[in-house]
């Protein structure tokens, strides 16, 4: 197998596979970066070779997720930041160092300087704008996944930032404040028997719950899929156990409702603000650090919780 400098490798040595990138290669003999350290190995013991610059995934059972560089940090609130993107080459990584620094600095003027956190740039993954990972002894993972051109890199480190915040530093009150203000843009609608009975028949109409859905209205899907979601709850039947059994109308009679509740959420950010309390905070931060405009009583919260984290 031809290997050069600079190549990832998945190497086997003792029944232990890892990913190593070759620093040298002369014949059979190569010197590879295991973290850093320098460790000698032989061609034979190469089972790929994964080239200069591999995609993020796993081969082997192993995670492939080559570090590409490692920057300095702008500030203490980063302990770490490393580069898993090979699209971020030198030039973008001075100018990625810049922004970063201009995010920090509003962060700290927000009160959430004190956070520490590890900070891991990696590939844009579709619609994924990173994560958040709460960590041992105060230190926690933000991963962004901006495009080579930083569009919204931004927007990202603040809305991972806000995780950190909720995770770390608002207290129960606060919190509180933040669910409550969440639960107020969703819409509660009680539905009767007589409609839940149209909707049966219709079932058992079309032989399987999905038939039901690709015809169905949007506000019939969400009326759908809670009962569904109860007959799961309540009996412990699946979908297609329904789909099994909705040839015959007397056996399932005694399983679909003949009231229930169901919820739509009404959007009062975005529609990422609205997966979840957390997702709506991180999310308003997110907007005001970036000044965009939020509803009043968004605006309102936001204001007294970072005067709260301020004083702090």
């Amino acid at each position: 197998m031809k290997v050069s400098t600079g190549d990832y490798l998945v190497v086997s040595r003792e029944s232990k596979r890892q990913v190593v990138r070759c620093v040298a290669a002369e014949g059979k003999s190569l010197v590879c970066a295991v973290g850093d350290n320098q460790v000698e190995f032989k061609t034979a013991e190469v089972l790929a070779n994964l080239g200069r610059r591999p995609a993020e995934g796993s081969v082997f059972g192993l995670k492939i997720q080559p570090r590409t560089a490692t920057l300095e940090s702008p500030s203490k609130m980063w302990t770490g930041i490393s580069v898993y993107n090979a699209d971020i080459d030198e030039t973008v990584q001075t100018r990625l160092t810049s922004e970063l620094a201009a995010v920090t600095s509003a962060l700290r003027k927000l009160g959430v300087g004190v956070l520490r956190c590890e900070l891991e740039i990696r590939t844009p993954k579709g619609k994924a704008l990173g994560g958040f990972k709460r960590g041992k002894e105060g230190i926690d993972t933000i991963t962004v996944r901006p495009e080579s051109n930083l569009e919204n890199f931004h927007y990202m480190v603040a809305y991972q930032a806000a995780n950190a915040v909720w995770s770390r530093l608002l207290v129960g009150s606060s919190k509180r404040d933040w669910i409550l203000l969440y639960h107020k843009n969703v819409v509660l609608s009680s539905i009767d028997g007589e409609e839940l009975d149209s909707l049966l028949d219709r079932a058992v109409t079309a032989q399987s719950i999905t038939s039901l859905l690709k015809e169905a209205t949007d506000d019939e899907t969400l009326i759908v899929k809670a009962v569904v979601k109860h007959i799961g709850r309540v009996h412990g039947l699946s979908k297609q156990h329904l789909d099994q059994i909705l040839e015959c109308r007397d056996s399932i009679d005694g399983l679909w409702p003949t009231a229930i509740e169901v919820s739509s959420k009404g959007i009062s950010i975005s529609e990422q603000g609205m997966k979840s309390p957390e997702a709506f905070f991180a999310e308003a931060f997110a907007y005001a650090f970036l000044s965009r405009t939020v509803p009043k009583r968004v605006k309102s919260l936001l204001d007294t919780t970072l005067s709260k984290l301020r004083k702090a």
